[in-house]
């Protein structure tokens, strides 16, 4: 169950990267203009000149922390476990845990 959240949090991560890369940076009043039903499709263009569906360098930083978290999983689970305080653990994961 868990990691299918964490799938459909990634899933939803990469798919709003995508559609907003079409009108990062821009003023609503230009996105209202261009898009008045709101984004709602993948596009070729936008800021970054992306081809429809290509990650920028927010999707690339969410997965790459996406995996840091799944291999420090195991770890941060004994650390959980062993810790007797873990709100006043120095190891910020297993507080964030309890």
């Amino acid at each position: 169950m868990q990691i299918d959240r964490a799938q459909g949090c990634l899933l939803g991560q990469l798919a709003g990267d995508a559609l907003g890369s079409l009108v990062e940076f821009r003023t609503p009043e230009d996105i209202r203009r261009e898009y008045p039903g709101g984004v709602r499709e993948l596009a070729d263009g936008g800021s970054w000149g992306t081809i429809a569906g290509q990650p920028t360098d927010d999707s690339e930083m969410a997965l790459s922390l996406a995996r840091m978290l799944a291999e420090q999983a195991e770890q941060t689970q004994l650390l959980k476990k062993d810790s007797k305080r873990p709100r006043e653990s120095t190891y910020l994961a297993t507080a964030c845990l309890t």
